[in-house]
C-alpha cells in the first residue's frame, strides 16, 4: 500500500497498466571544448578593392589581385578597360612605327621592287602592259602614307583588343586540357585583362622611347613586326625580353590562383606556349 502523497517509484506501472513514469533527467551542459582546440573562425571573403586598385596592385601584388578575382563575381572593369587601353596604347606604337623615317624607307623599296616585278612581268609574257599599268594603279593607291598610316594604326588597335581575349583562351584551354582543373572563360579573362596593363606599359615604354627618332625600338613596340629597325639596340631588346618574361610569371601566377595549384606547372605551361610561338613565328618570318 503506497504511502499518501507519495507518488509511484520511477519504473513502476501506473494505475491502470498504461506504461511506466520515467523519473526526469536534468538539462545537460555541453561538453566542454578542449582548452588546444582553436576556436572556429568565419570563412575568409576576399577583399573588394576598386577597379583602379586592382590595375594598379597587378603591377606589385598579383596573387592578392587573383585572388580577389577569383572569389568575387566577375566585374566587366577587369578585362573591358584594359583591353581598351591595350587597343590605345598599340594603335599609338603602329603609328610610330609607320609614320617612322626607317619604316618609310623600306616601304620605298618595297615599291620599287613591286614596280621592277610587274615590269619583268610584262617583258616575259606573263601579264599585257594594261594589266601591269592596272596593279600599279592600285598599288599607288594603297600604298599612299596616309593609307598606309591608317591601316597600321586601325591593325595596332584591333590587335591590342584582340591580344586580351587571345591569352584568355590561351588560359582556359591550359586549365581545362594541361591541368585539368575547368575554369570558367569570363575568369581567365578577367586575368588576361589585368595582366596586359604590364604588356601595354612594355609597349608605351618603347613607343616612347623610339619616337623621338622614329627608328630604334618602333618596330619592337608594332604588332605589325618591323624588327629590322630595332637591330643593335641591345638596351631594348634586353628590355622587351625581360617585360615578356614579367608578362608569362604573372599570367603563371593569375592561372596558378584560379586552379589553386602550385605557381610552378601552370607558370610552366605557360612559358612553354609562348616560348614555342615565338620560335614558330621567327621561323616562318625567316622563311618569307
Amino acid at each position: 500500500m503506497e504511502r499518501e502523497g507519495v507518488g509511484p517509484r520511477a519504473g513502476s506501472t501506473a494505475p491502470g497498466g498504461c506504461g511506466t513514469f520515467a523519473r526526469p533527467v536534468p538539462d545537460a551542459d555541453p561538453p566542454e571544448l578542449p582548452a588546444d582546440l582553436p576556436p572556429r573562425l568565419p570563412a575568409e571573403t576576399p577583399t573588394v578593392t576598386t577597379p583602379l586598385a586592382r590595375m594598379l596592385n597587378v603591377f606589385a601584388a598579383p596573387g592578392a589581385v587573383f585572388d580577389e578575382v577569383r572569389g568575387t563575381p566577375p566585374a566587366r572593369s577587369n578585362w573591358l578597360l584594359p583591353a581598351i587601353l591595350s587597343a590605345l596604347v598599340l594603335a599609338l606604337a603602329a603609328l610610330a612605327f609607320s609614320a617612322s623615317p626607317e619604316f618609310q624607307k623600306q616601304w620605298r623599296a618595297q615599291t620599287e621592287k613591286f614596280q621592277a616585278g610587274q615590269t619583268n612581268a610584262v617583258a616575259a609574257g606573263k601579264l599585257s602592259p594594261a594589266q601591269a599599268e592596272e596593279n600599279r594603279r592600285v598599288f599607288a593607291s594603297v600604298a599612299r602614307p596616309a593609307v598606309l598610316i591608317s591601316l597600321a594604326v586601325w591593325g595596332g588597335f584591333v590587335f591590342g583588343a584582340l591580344r586580351v581575349f587571345w591569352w584568355a583562351g590561351v588560359l582556359w584551354a591550359v586549365a581545362r586540357w594541361f591541368l585539368r582543373r575547368p575554369v570558367r572563360y569570363i575568369k581567365t579573362l578577367e586575368v588576361a585583362g589585368l595582366t596586359s596593363l604590364i604588356a601595354t606599359l612594355a609597349s608605351l615604354v618603347l613607343v616612347l622611347a623610339s619616337s623621338p627618332t622614329g627608328a630604334g625600338a618602333a618596330g619592337l613596340a608594332s604588332p605589325l613586326g618591323g624588327t629590322e629597325a630595332a637591330r643593335g639596340d641591345w638596351l631594348v631588346i634586353l628590355l622587351l625580353g625581360a617585360m615578356n618574361v614579367w608578362v608569362v610569371v604573372v599570367l603563371g601566377v593569375g592561372l596558378a590562383r584560379l586552379t589553386q595549384l602550385p605557381w610552378r606547372r601552370p607558370a610552366l605551361l605557360i612559358f612553354a606556349y609562348w616560348l614555342t610561338t615565338d620560335l614558330l613565328l621567327a621561323l616562318l618570318a625567316g622563311a618569307g
